[in-house]
């Protein structure tokens, strides 16, 4: 007898198999039918092990490491070492890279340096593969060089190959040396993003290859610049077709955000650039009084009228900034403002939707702020003392609260921290935070902040059912567990304490 899902075209079958995770196809549908089991091994596989179960996951690397067939359908594969769960290394442990011959997009997160000399020996293997990102655990800083096997020496034929197939690549960080190796032998790349761009002198052997351009190049996005204009404009020169722009930095006055030069490049080197987004972080000194005069450069008609390029700029005490509109990055520091200037004829409710990450001086919060942050996640809550480095407590009151709420949705927060500095009023504060935050999880907050709250029977109970990741500072862990035992002991639902 057939089901009515078995009666469904192949076609409609393999688009809801779209909807599910790898691990819950083969789970949920490969022994029902001897039909299903056959359509399930006739489809490609986009395996993303990210937020998954370690029983699930160890359970379905073991399925595939004695599975020929699962190898061979498997096209994307995205592992992360988070928390105490390295998926990295229990996945290669199981299912050497090599084997999946059909792979096209890696994607690691986290990745150590040992994995890392893995990784690169099995990528001259991967033959398929055009996309590859990574993201390196931070005190490992691994560059190009550590991962792709791009040679020093430039006779290494399979390295070659290898790294002529792929299209698109997502790193941690590189320097100038690097970008260069990486051009001659990823002639065929369109898509580059570059979490850190680091300047460094041009190697001798290097110089030879920036001559190479990359002319396929379309789409390049830097989240952190450290070169200055003259620097990066010789890069850019090297990708003629380049279509997409995006690029975030932190300088003084002498950094890369003179409309002016910008204006030249573009003209006369990127003739083919619709989308330019840029954020530029600046450090202030007595001497910046013209850095109105600066970023009121960006109010011309090249950049409003003739391409529809639009900025925001705020002063600050000791800094400033200016972003095109919308704003391009996932972090925002929303501090006290001096000077801000936004075009007129922009609608504001848009303009921080991609910023999902948010540092909150709580001296910023009034009642007339013009931003609205729909889709924040985290809010690192901190007082402008603490800001600037000083050791000064303020209080986060009431009022405080519905500032916050006024200007942050609080629907898809899941992470909060509150810095050191700021003393909450009542416990009946952040019982209302709570109250308005249904995805909150994790918390990272100073423990005697903490204890001060544990006198409130209902807030524990928000707490108890909510917190899953807790990250305490300040005092030693074993004061907390002295004065309040009790709580932790209840708080059946964490699964993580840190205590720094």
């Amino acid at each position: 007898m057939y089901t009515k899902f078995e009666l469904l075209p192949n076609e409609i079958v393999i688009e809801c198999f779209q909807y599910l995770t790898a691990a819950d196809i083969f789970y949920s549908f490969d022994q029902l039918t001897y039909h299903l089991h056959t359509l399930i091994r006739s489809i490609l596989l986009h395996i993303n092990f990210q937020n998954i179960q370690k029983s699930i996951f160890d359970g379905f690397c073991h399925r595939i490491a004695i599975n020929p067939e699962i190898k061979s359908q498997i096209i994307s594969l995205q592992l992360a070492n988070k928390d105490a769960c390295e998926q990295i290394q229990a996945f290669l442990s199981l299912v050497p890279l090599n084997e999946l011959v059909h792979l096209r997009s890696l994607i690691l997160i986290n990745l150590n340096a040992d994995i890392a000399k893995q990784i690169k020996i099995m990528l001259s293997f991967l033959t398929n593969l055009s996309c590859f990102s990574y993201t390196d655990d931070t005190r490992f800083g691994l560059g190009i060089d550590d991962m792709l096997p791009v040679p020093q020496q430039y006779v290494d034929s399979m390295s070659i190959i290898q790294a002529m197939s792929l299209t698109s690549i997502m790193i941690s960080r590189c320097d100038a040396n690097e970008l260069c190796h990486l051009f001659k032998y990823a002639p065929m790349l369109r898509y580059l993003k570059i979490k850190q761009f680091f300047s460094s002198d041009l190697r001798e052997e290097t110089m030879r290859l920036c001559d190479v351009s990359a002319v396929h190049l379309k789409h390049f996005i830097m989240e952190y610049c450290g070169l200055d204009f003259k620097a990066l404009a010789e890069f850019l020169k090297l990708m003629p077709n380049l279509t997409n722009l995006i690029i975030s930095g932190t300088n003084d006055t002498k950094g890369p955000f003179n409309a002016d030069d910008w204006k030249s490049l573009i003209i006369t080197s990127l003739l083919y650039l619709h989308t330019f987004k840029f954020k530029w972080d600046i450090k202030l000194n007595n001497q910046n009084k013209d850095i109105l005069d600066i970023f009121q450069q960006y109010q011309t008609d090249f950049w409003l009228n003739k391409h529809s390029w639009f900025t925001n700029y705020e002063i600050h005490t000791e800094s400033a900034i200016i972003y095109t509109i919308p704003y391009t990055s996932d972090h925002y520091n929303l501090i006290p403002i001096e000077n801000k200037h936004a075009n007129p004829t922009i609608h504001t409710s848009g303009i921080f939707n991609n910023a999902k990450n948010l540092t909150l001086v709580i001296d910023a919060l009034k009642n007339d702020y013009p931003y609205y942050f729909p889709t924040v996640e985290s809010i690192t809550l901190m007082n402008k003392y603490t800001f600037y480095g000083e050791r000064i407590y303020r209080l986060f009151g009431f009022q405080h609260i519905e500032y916050m709420k006024a200007i942050v949705n609080l629907s898809n927060l899941t992470h909060l921290c509150i810095l050191r500095g700021i003393q909450i009023e009542s416990s009946a504060i952040m019982l209302q935070m709570l109250r308005g935050a249904p995805q909150l999880s994790s918390m990272k907050i100073d423990a005697p902040l903490l204890i001060l709250f544990l006198d409130d029977a209902e807030l524990c109970k928000y707490l108890n059912e909510k917190i899953k990741n807790l990250n305490i500072y300040s005092d030693p862990a074993s004061m907390l567990i002295r004065k309040a035992r009790w709580f932790i002991v209840s708080v059946k639902t964490i699964t993580k304490i840190v205590n720094d």
